[in-house]
């Protein structure tokens, strides 16, 4: 029988930090992470939609509880990486060798010391709760403000899908109609339509961090400005184990004087991860690719949210009687 390891869940809206938080958590002995399995292009078989909601359309409790299981078990079912906006030799290499997802299953697969998986995964934001309430999964929720990720979504040409979302959380009783009346016009626009989203993820799982011990907000921008100190706070919430080789590497991946970087914002690829990027600006990348229009209504829609959320994140200097251990949390 296949191994039972621990799962701890690594989700926001994409683009909110997901990747490098989840990788920097493998900094502890025994964690690796896991790609996106829920992602509908290149995840598990049966995934069938961006950000799959628990009890919606043809998505069961019971199917998502077979997923969970899966990934207790590294035993997935991935499908072929098929992403129609790659092209040329990066899309032959990822079909017929491995993309991320599938890299980053073998190596969990392949690592014998392993006990806790990384569940990376911002398409399973609207799982969270499920996660919490049916297996005890810790669930760590990464944000960054709302401009930042707008101009990251219109930079890549994304669609925030925010119609296909409001009909699946309208499914199990969560509906946002202030939003489509004040908004609605804006939906197919990418940079706003990406604000919406922002703002429905962001109020629903602040509304479920609010009960539930187990989920924690983080603010990306704290961890880059005081990483040692950040890390081994969250470190101490997930019960993680922390040494000085863990600060080590996060030092290594933060350092005091970034790069310069040579990249111009305007310049970056239409691609997600670009290497070569100052840690210390991520999140004022693109700002420019943002006109005063949109900044306003970002503004309007998500600019009193953002204050609420980043008074729920787990912090250094204010701990609060949630900031308790992962582990201890779930067991009483």
């Amino acid at each position: 029988m296949a191994h039972l390891r621990r799962v701890i869940l690594i989700t926001g809206i994409p683009r909110s930090g997901t990747t490098p938080f989840g990788s920097n958590l493998e900094l502890a002995p025994g964690a690796r992470h896991l790609y996106e399995p829920f992602n509908p292009g290149y995840g598990m078989q049966g995934i069938s939609r961006h950000y799959e909601v628990p009890g919606a359309n043809d998505f069961s409790l019971e199917r998502f509880d077979a997923c969970v299981d899966a990934i207790r078990r590294v035993r997935l079912q991935l499908k072929r990486y098929n992403n129609p906006r790659e092209s040329g030799a990066r899309r032959v290499v990822k079909w017929l060798i491995a993309d991320r997802a599938r890299f980053a299953y073998w190596r969990c697969r392949l690592d014998r010391s392993l006990d806790t998986v990384i569940w990376k995964d911002p398409n399973a934001c609207f799982a969270a709760k499920a996660a919490v309430d049916r297996h005890q999964i810790p669930v760590v929720v990464t944000v960054r403000p709302a401009a930042a990720v707008a101009a990251s979504y219109k930079r890549m040409g994304w669609h925030s899908s925010l119609l296909q979302v409001l009909e699946n959380l309208a499914q199990i009783g969560i509906s946002y109609p202030e939003l489509l009346s004040d908004y609605g016009k804006h939906v197919e626009n990418h940079t706003i339509g990406a604000a919406m989203l922002w703002y429905v993820i962001y109020s629903t799982l602040l509304e479920w961090a609010e009960t539930r011990p187990l989920m924690r907000l983080v603010n990306l921008q704290e961890t880059i400005e005081r990483p040692i100190e950040y890390y081994e706070r969250v470190f101490e919430w997930l019960d993680l184990p922390w040494s000085a080789a863990v600060a080590e590497g996060l030092r290594r991946r933060y350092p005091e004087q970034d790069r310069v970087d040579s990249i111009p914002s305007e310049a970056l690829p239409q691609r997600a991860h670009v290497r070569n990027r100052a840690i210390s600006r991520v999140n004022t990348y693109g700002a420019q690719l943002l006109t005063a229009e949109e900044k306003q209504i970002i503004e309007e829609i998500c600019g009193d949210l953002w204050g609420r959320v980043k008074l729920a994140c787990l912090s250094v200097d204010a701990p609060s009687s949630r900031d308790q251990p992962a582990q201890l949390a779930a067991s009483g």
